[in-house]
């Protein structure tokens, strides 16, 4: 509900409870993670949240092959500049995706840089 009102700190509070109270379920991490995003601009200009490191490796923990621990802690090395990481996470995110949707999202994450072999 916090989210849904734009109240992303709450509804990164809320969900932080959810999951200590659901220890082995993804899904309030997730949420946590994508709350926490939603409190800064995704252009760069503003750090992520330190809590958004820690939920990202809980869900690496969790399941290191998982598609939002992929995302996850890729973005969060891109924007500590340890591009090999956010490299090596995005690739394997991008291999779990069919052609297509990969070519999109390489594009997007890497906004030009180009990281993939070419086709």
């Amino acid at each position: 509900a916090y989210t849904v009102l734009g109240e992303n700190d709450k509804a990164a509070d809320a969900l932080a409870q959810a999951a200590k109270l659901r220890p082995n379920d993804p899904a309030p991490l997730v949420g946590q993670a994508q709350a926490l995003l939603a409190t800064v601009p995704m252009d760069g200009s503003k750090p992520l949240p330190p809590e958004f490191l820690t939920v990202a490796r809980k869900l690496e923990s969790m399941s290191a092959d998982s598609p939002d621990a992929l995302w996850y802690i890729g973005l969060a090395a891109k924007q500590e500049m340890r591009t090999d990481v956010a490299r090596k996470s995005w690739s394997a995110l991008l291999a779990k995706l069919d052609p297509k949707e990969e070519r999109e999202l390489a594009e997007e994450f890497f906004a030009g840089e180009a990281p993939w072999p070419e086709y």
